[in-house]
């Protein structure tokens, strides 16, 4: 949602229903119920140039496992349908459920596009 000409909110949910397996060694699984929540404001800072900001939290219900954190990033808009950015996830975790494997901190690249 664009607030004003400088400042955009936004955010996701996702919830997943699945089967999971405590140890690798094991056959034995657990039903596990997986949430994720972000908020993101993004920030017009000067000519093409955005900053992005993301609040995020991850619960796994069954194992009691819960994470957070904040990513942060800069998009440079190279047209008006493509953007190029970069930025820093604080977070071990991303936002594909997926993948639980908790080893997603660090830098990205990011790339958008639309038609």
């Amino acid at each position: 949602y664009q607030l004003s000409a400088r400042l955009k909110i936004g955010g996701k949910f996702a919830w997943k229903r699945s089967s999971i397996r405590l140890d690798r060694d094991s056959d034995d699984f657990v039903k596990a119920t997986t949430t994720l929540a972000i908020a993101r404001l993004r920030y017009h800072l000067v000519w093409k140039l955005d900053a992005l900001a993301e609040y995020r939290r991850l619960e796994v219900d069954e194992v009691g496992d819960q994470k957070q954190g904040v990513l942060l990033g800069v998009d440079f808009q190279l047209g008006t349908n493509f953007g190029i950015g970069i930025g820093y996830n604080f977070t071990d975790f991303n936002d594909r459920l997926t993948t639980l494997d908790y080893e997603s901190k660090g830098w990205f690249l990011n790339l958008n596009g639309r038609l």
